[in-house]
């Protein structure tokens, strides 16, 4: 068994180099450091000895490492150490011990000692290396080998001394060697130096070069251009010269067309001068006409002053009519307002979708039939017909009543134009509001938004789908070019809110910047406005810009599936768009804001089979309704105090609902006879909402009297 007994500096330094990131010389190998080990057979003891006095697991595994040499040893230090001087004596001296075991001629006695002094010191205990012997210390060690002999085998205590006596030059070798490898660290260490002020030489003349690179690319560039523009000039002089040259040819021939032209001038002066002689007299009797006629001009200019009087009067009275006209405008969104007023602040419009896709109208037994009284748009029943269960048919009539049911075959079309004149007051200044209420499925997004709205980067043709909310841009578009002519210049802006768990989200914004965001509802008091802190409003330029918008906003708003739809949405959607107009004839200024809200799905808990997340998402949506109801309720019973802090929707809308402003709700319900109880508790929820009045609308406007 052999131990190495001195550390490897090479290892040592390449991990202190790994931990400080310092790049070593490739060059700088191993063999450059030599270590000079000293193996635990050259203290010249039998190997039967060793065994004894070794734990046995240890001698299992001394056996084993002699049958297997360390595979890290090096072959050049290997060398090195044989080469030694030192080695000699301490091979003499293992083959004299191996000539006689040591078993044989001691006892147990004699083994007790040498046993205890190997114990005391480790075998492999780490002996430095030392300055190298001197040549007399070569003969010196000779010469004790000489005197000495080989000791016989019993002699146990005499080669001991032998050995002792070798440890003093074996140490001063071991001296040698560590000197040895601190001059070797040292030249390590300054070549990491020098390679360290290498490299950053290396860069600096690196960017120097590159500096150099770009200004020479700069100077090519330059004389490229320049030589581009002389070439230029070159050409635009060649077609100056040409040109030049073409008008001295064209001069040429008009300056002897002018000589020409002279010549006969000449002759005509000398014949017209003999005529002048004759005009001489026409012209006295043309000055006899003149003063005539000045006396006929001063008869003409009294009349003129009858004209001009005229045509102040005129002046006064198109002034005066422009008057009537504003007069007439304020006098026409009088009317309007009273109008709207008259139909009620909150106005409730029913729209039954028809059958989509594969949809029946039967469900097992129980079919749900809707049937709409004649000579009135406004009624609704629901028949609803059942087995006994003696066979015979049995049916319960449940009627409703609203301010217009449109039936399954109506169009997005003939649904907007009952709502247009909301669209115009929010013109003419007032906050408006229109909601779409029912169980998902019934076609709330489709009456607000449309048909054709996707994710997808697909223009969208303006069709007859187009929902309440494109449509009513394109009327405040329409609108306020007609005012144009009278004095009105309108500044328009969107934004589209997005209420999920009670949380605000923007879904015009996106990115990591958008997550992290709080979105803050403010509401100033004195002007009767609201707006959400931090959230994307859009300058809206023109009515195409909508779709845009919409694209954006489906993107990000969330949905999910359910047992009621595919996609269900999951949140509350506020599209608003805030209307700002002055009158540049009169100094008014009008501020209106109309609200478009698709709300989420009214169905109870139990019906929309929710679990997890999605319940936690209806229990929010069914507490934020609730909540809008109590607001709703409380405005019609005139309460001191209106719970709009009990939802965010409400909170978010408290300057759009009350007295201050019109209000309409679209009551969606679903023709499948799977759905008549979610249907029945969406008409009951909206016929309550449209038996109350919540008071006179007001108008947002102010007018300047220094106008």
């Amino acid at each position: 068994m052999s131990t190495e007994v001195a550390r490897d500096p090479l290892r040592e330094v390449q991990a202190s180099n790994a931990g400080s990131k310092l790049k070593l010389p490739t060059k700088v190998t191993k063999a450059d450091f030599p270590v000079q080990t000293l193996q635990v057979s050259d203290l010249a003891l039998p190997a039967e000895s060793m065994k004894e006095n070794l734990p046995a697991g240890a001698a299992t595994a001394a056996a084993k490492r002699k049958r297997e040499p360390d595979a890290r040893e090096n072959p050049t230090r290997k060398q090195k150490t044989e080469a030694e001087p030192v080695a000699k004596p301490a091979a003499a001296t293992r083959s004299m011990m191996k000539k006689t075991p040591l078993s044989e001629t001691m006892g147990a006695t004699a083994k007790a000692p040498v046993a205890s002094r190997l114990r005391d010191r480790p075998l492999n205990q780490t002996v430095g290396p030392k300055p190298a012997p001197t040549r007399a210390a070569a003969p010196a060690a000779a010469a004790v080998k000489t005197k000495t002999g080989a000791r016989p085998a019993w002699d146990t205590k005499g080669r001991l001394e032998d050995v002792e006596k070798l440890i003093p030059t074996m140490k001063a070798e071991l001296d040698l060697m560590r000197s040895q490898l601190k001059d070797k660290e040292s030249v390590i260490t300054e070549i990491s130096h020098a390679k360290t002020t290498l490299d950053s030489d290396y860069s600096h003349t690196r960017h120097e070069m590159e500096e150099q690179q770009q200004q020479r690319m700069a100077l090519q560039r330059k004389i490229t251009d320049m030589l581009n523009d002389h070439t230029f000039e070159m050409e635009q002089t060649q077609r100056k010269i040409k040109t030049l040259e073409m008008q001295y040819d064209t001069t040429s021939a008009d300056l002897s067309g002018a000589k020409a032209e002279i010549l006969s001038f000449r002759l005509t002066i000398d014949r017209q001068t003999g005529q002048l002689a004759a005009q001489s007299s026409e012209l006295d009797a043309l000055k006899a006409l003149l003063k005539a006629s000045q006396e006929s001009n001063a008869a003409k200019g009294k009349e003129i002053d009858g004209l001009n009087d005229k045509v102040d009067m005129m002046t006064r009275t198109i002034s005066d009519l422009e008057a009537k006209i504003r007069d007439d405008e304020a006098l026409r969104k009088k009317l309007h307002n009273t109008i709207q007023e008259l139909k009620g602040n909150i106005r409730v419009f029913c729209r039954i979708r028809p059958f989509v896709g594969d949809e029946s109208g039967t469900d097992g037994q129980l079919t749900a039939n809707f049937e709409f009284p004649p000579n009135t748009d406004r009624s609704l029943d629901i028949v609803t017909e059942m087995s006994s269960a003696t066979g015979k048919d049995c049916g319960k009539r449940t009627g409703f009543t609203f301010d217009k049911v449109f039936q399954p075959n109506s169009t997005q079309k003939q649904v907007f134009e009952e709502i247009s004149q909301l669209v115009q007051s929010s013109l003419d200044g007032y906050n408006t509001c229109i909601f779409a209420y029912g169980q998902t499925g019934s076609g709330k997004t489709y009456t607000m938004e449309g048909a054709g709205i996707s994710t997808d980067d697909i223009p969208i043709v303006a069709d007859d789908s187009r929902g309440m909310i494109p449509r009513a841009v394109e009327q405040v578009f329409a609108s306020a070019e007609v005012l144009k002519d009278k004095g009105w210049k309108y500044d328009i802006e969107a934004s589209f809110i997005e209420i999920y768990n009670e949380t605000l989200r923007d879904l015009l914004a996106s990115g990591k910047a958008a997550d992290e965001a709080k979105y803050d509802i403010k509401h100033d008091a004195a002007k009767g406005t609201t707006s959400v802190a931090n959230a994307k409003v859009v300058k809206v330029e023109r009515p195409a810009q909508v779709y845009e918008l919409l694209r954006k906003a489906t993107k990000n708003r969330a949905v999910a599936r359910t047992l009621m739809n595919e996609r269900s949405s999951r949140s509350h959607s506020v599209f608003q768009l805030r209307i700002a107009g002055v009158n540049s004839f009169t100094g008014e200024t009008t501020n209106g804001l109309l609200n478009l809200i698709d709300l989420a799905g009214s169905e109870r808990l139990d019906q929309s089979g929710a679990t997890g997340q999605r319940l936690k998402e209806t229990q929010a949506i069914n507490k934020s309704l609730s909540a809008l109801g109590d607001v709703i309720a409380a405005l019609a019973n005139s309460t001191t105090h209106v719970p709009y802090r009990n939802s965010k929707l409400t909170f978010l809308l408290q300057n759009s609902l009350g007295g201050n402003s019109k209000t309409l709700m679209f009551v969606n319900v679903s023709p499948r006879a799977t759905d008549l109880q979610e249907t029945i508790s969406s008409l009951r929820f909206a016929q309550k909402v449209n038996a109350c009045e919540i008071g006179t609308a007001k108008k947002q406007s102010k007018v300047d009297l220094r106008a």
